[in-house]
This record gives C-alpha cells, sequence and structure tokens, in this order.
C-alpha cells in the first residue's frame, strides 16, 4: 500500500490545497478566515501520537495568530471556495 509504504512518496490527493492557495478550519476553534498556503507537503511518521503505524499524512505550512511561520495537519483545514 502506498500510504504505509515509506519509499515512495505520495502524490497529492484533489483535497490538499497548493502552495498559494487559501484554505479554512474545519473545527468549532478554527480560524473562520482563509489562510494562505506557504508550502504544502508530505510527512512520514505518525503524527496521531497513540501506538498506530507510520504512515504519510499531509501538512500545511501557515502563518499562525502570532505570525510565525507552523507546520500544521492538513486533515483540519479545508480548501477555500468562494462560490
Amino acid at each position: 500500500m502506498g500510504m504505509f509504504n515509506r519509499e515512495v512518496e505520495p502524490s497529492r490527493p484533489r483535497n490538499i490545497g497548493t502552495p498559494g492557495s487559501l484554505v479554512v478550519g474545519m473545527g468549532i476553534n478554527m480560524c473562520p478566515s482563509p489562510k494562505l498556503v506557504l508550502e504544502s507537503k508530505p510527512f512520514w511518521g505518525n503524527p496521531n501520537g497513540d501506538n498506530t503505524a507510520e504512515h504519510w499524512h499531509w501538512k500545511y505550512l501557515l502563518i499562525n495568530e502570532v505570525g510565525k511561520p507552523t507546520w500544521t495537519l492538513a486533515k483540519y483545514w479545508k480548501v477555500f471556495s468562494a462560490s
């Protein structure tokens, strides 16, 4: 399986924004205004902090509330659409 094969870096899924796109948070405490994606790329490891297997997951490089670039899990964000 590609998701669990460290040797093969995955291609970008359709629901992952490209650098330069806008994303909005998908949670109650998330920022409701769009944020600019500075970079998006896959990372290998276990982002859950539990005993599940290591796998590929996507992260966005976004500017946080203090103005610093921060890597955040892409699964908590959706690509912004003005329609």
